[in-house]
């Protein structure tokens, strides 16, 4: 419900119509999947951000909340120009609203590192997430934050800054551990 109430700013309008529509879902997760490590070796072999989509887009339905992170971290890695980028995120849009929707289901299961590079590689892509999900990825957060080791913390509460978003716990948290 979060999502459809705020799309990231500049959404491109079909996808707008789409989540309107409820037409845009999430796949749903068997219980059975592809190998992680297979799923991490198509990733980086991938190559290009469209080739690491097309790994999501052919195998997301089994991707638990570790495969949807690692799909966020190198979609956020792939070297590429910021046109490039910007007519991937236009283009891509409602395959990224899907994987978007898919990660605030699996929100719950990401431990300290998956919620990172999450927020990283979302960052890194240049796609902003509405403020819901960063919250909800926030509130996951907190209480797995003694978990997170000190570049996981730091560069979770650099992506929430970069992206306006304030949560405090996070900022609070981060100082603390650096002090």
């Amino acid at each position: 419900a979060g999502l459809r109430a705020q799309l990231p700013a500049g959404a491109c309008p079909s996808a707008r119509l789409l989540l309107a529509r409820g037409i845009a879902r999430a796949p749903r997760v068997p219980q059975s999947g592809t190998d992680t490590r297979q799923i991490t070796r198509l990733l980086a072999e991938a190559g290009s951000l469209r080739g690491v989509l097309g790994v999501y887009k052919e195998h997301g339905v089994s991707f638990d909340a570790k495969k949807v992170s690692a799909t966020w971290q190198w979609l956020g890695k792939v070297r590429s120009s910021g046109r490039e980028r910007a007519g991937f995120l236009c283009d891509e849009e409602p395959a990224l609203m899907t994987l978007l929707q898919h990660t605030e289901r699996l929100a719950p299961r990401l431990d300290g590192r998956g919620i990172s590079s999450t927020c990283r590689g979302m960052a890194l892509l240049g796609f902003e997430p509405t403020h819901a999900t960063m919250r909800l990825l926030g509130a996951e957060a907190i209480p797995r934050i003694s978990s997170f080791n000190a570049q996981s913390l730091v560069t979770t509460a650099w992506v929430f800054a970069t992206l306006g978003i304030n949560e405090p716990r996070i900022f609070e948290r981060s100082r603390a551990r650096a002090s």
